[in-house]
């Protein structure tokens, strides 16, 4: 997200300082403790975030470009059978951004998923938006899904798998990838849509890595993300391989059937 603004850089030290994408880059509408989101040119859904000064920050607490382009995507391609009927499972919520605008879209069954230490700025904006039910569950990924999310699958009749910028640190691609094949092989009817800004590092090597373990990836559609504080609404244009700050990827990820 890149205009005339100021930007702060946070270097995030851990267990992976030589990754770019450590380097966490914030500008002002990553800053705004309280965003208006337009998901339809009549609605719109309210987003709280954490700033960098503030010590609940961390890279899930606001609002990336992946989470709008999904939206956006969704906001014109029905795929699914039944938006009353299809379990959304929402990988990596962070601030919920991406569920509750799928919510707002018409998803009555929406989860939104991360680690315990998110679910309060998750809970805290499905309190800020009343009218759209959405529930929060822990799932850490790499580890046996929660019998919760099983359940869940089990009485669903179509599930829906979404993530919005969840691919950009590779030693969590394993266990993304785990999580993915425990939730593709849990139900006879499933998708698995991804949304990802271009300019991530390491997308090829999370691509490498699926293929090895079964996965098949179709680039659906590129999405253009308005920049800076901005009421325009995020244009969905034909897929290509552009990689330029504000262009999302739209993916589905499938599994490969056994030879």
């Amino acid at each position: 997200i890149a205009d005339k603004r100021t930007m702060e850089t946070i270097n995030r030290t851990g267990e992976e300082e030589e990754d770019d994408d450590n380097e966490i880059h914030l500008w002002d509408r990553e800053e705004t403790p309280l965003l208006k989101i337009p998901v339809t040119t009549s609605q719109c859904i309210q987003i709280a975030q954490y700033g960098s000064d503030d010590d609940r920050w961390g890279i899930y607490s606001c609002i990336w470009d992946g989470g709008l382009g999904l939206i956006a995507y969704l906001r014109q391609h029905s795929i699914v059978n039944s938006k009353d009927e299809a379990l959304v499972i929402d990988l990596g919520a962070g601030t919920g951004v991406a569920g509750l605008g799928m919510a707002v879209l018409g998803f009555t069954n929406v989860v939104l998923s991360d680690l315990r230490e998110a679910q309060g700025l998750m809970v805290e904006n499905t309190k800020l938006n009343p009218d759209f039910q959405v529930s929060v569950e822990d799932l850490e990924w790499g580890v046996k899904l929660p019998n919760s999310i099983q359940k869940r699958m089990e009485r669903a009749k179509e599930v829906l798998i979404v993530g919005a910028d969840i691919v950009y640190r590779q030693n969590l691609f394993d266990p993304l990838l785990s999580t993915l094949e425990q939730l593709l092989c849990g139900h006879h009817n499933v998708r698995c849509i991804f949304a990802t800004q271009s300019t991530r590092q390491h997308l090829e090597e999370f691509y490498h890595r699926a293929s090895q373990r079964g996965f098949a990836k179709t680039h659906l559609a590129n999405v253009l993300v308005p920049q800076g504080m901005s009421d325009d609404l995020p244009r969905v244009v034909p897929a290509s391989d552009e990689r330029t700050i504000g262009v999302v990827h739209i993916l589905e990820l499938t599994r490969v059937p056994s030879p």
